[in-house]
């Protein structure tokens, strides 16, 4: 993304969290909606899975962030519900205490076919 003619800055980033990597990305709220996210998000995994050679990525929100379900779904990512889990640094109560776990195994990447790989 070029932030010189846009302004935009969107981070994506891997996260070790034991046995698995966890995709995030942050974009500033007024360049949502322009696929600055799903973009930064690929780059992310296409760096996990090609340089890295992860064999899975993981990514979780909350029910309510219907933008980053969207993301994730967009990126080949899948949700099921068996997965779900109550983030145990977010109180009881908390509305975002319950998050939605996505997966994207590397077999079922879309990017992981030969003809969409960079040399």
């Amino acid at each position: 993304m070029d932030r010189s003619t846009t302004g935009a800055s969107a981070d994506a980033w891997l996260l070790l969290l034991g046995d698995r990597v966890q995709g995030r990305r942050c974009l500033h709220r007024r360049f949502w909606g322009q696929g600055y996210a799903p973009e930064a998000a690929a780059c992310a995994i296409r760096f996990g899975f090609e340089h890295v050679e992860l064999p899975e990525i993981v990514a979780n929100t909350v029910p309510a962030n219907r933008n980053s379900r969207r993301v994730m779904e967009k990126l080949g990512m899948s949700h099921t519900a068996a997965d779900d889990f109550d983030h145990p640094l977010v109180p009881i109560e908390h509305p975002l205490r319950r998050q939605l776990l996505y997966r994207l195994p590397r077999d079922r990447w879309p990017g992981g076919d030969s003809t969409s790989r960079s040399p």
